[in-house]
C-alpha cells in the first residue's frame, strides 16, 4: 500500500488508497463525483466559445464531456476485464454498469435543464412589452 500511495501521490495526493477507501464508492457516489467534476468545466468551455449559439454550445459541451467519459469508461472496463472481475452478472459489472447509466442520465438532465432555462429566458424576453 505504501508503494502504491507513492506512485499515486503525484496525481491523487498523499494516502490515495486510504482516501479512496473512505469515499462513497457506490454507483451513485461515483457518478456524482464524475458529474460534478466534468460539468464544472462548462463555464470555461463557454468562455472559450463566446460567439457560439447557446443551444449549440450546450450540445457541443455535453457531446465533448460525454465522449471523454465514454472513453474513460471503456478503458476502465478493459482493465477490469483484464483483472477477471467483469464476468457476466458479476457484482463489479453490475455496479459500473449502473454508474455508467447514472452518468449518462446526469448529462441528459444537465442538457435538458440548461436548454429549458435558455428557452425560458428567450420566451420571457419575447413576452416583455417594448418600452
Amino acid at each position: 500500500i505504501e508503494h502504491l500511495n507513492e506512485q499515486l501521490a503525484p496525481e491523487l495526493g498523499p494516502n490515495a488508497i486510504q482516501n479512496a477507501m473512505g469515499q462513497d464508492n457506490s454507483p451513485e457516489g461515483t457518478a456524482g463525483r464524475i458529474l460534478s467534476q466534468t460539468l464544472a468545466f462548462f463555464d470555461g468551455y463557454a468562455r472559450q466559445h463566446p460567439n457560439k449559439d447557446p443551444e449549440q454550445l450546450l450540445h457541443d459541451f455535453v457531446d465533448t464531456i460525454r465522449g471523454g467519459f465514454e472513453k474513460g469508461y471503456a478503458e476502465a472496463a478493459k482493465i477490469l476485464e483484464g483483472l477477471g472481475v467483469m464476468g457476466e452478472g458479476s457484482h463489479v459489472a453490475q455496479e459500473i454498469g449502473k454508474t455508467y447509466e447514472l452518468v449518462q442520465q446526469g448529462y441528459d438532465d444537465f442538457l435538458q435543464s440548461r436548454l429549458e432555462a435558455l428557452r425560458g429566458d428567450a420566451s420571457e424576453v419575447a413576452e416583455q412589452p417594448e418600452s
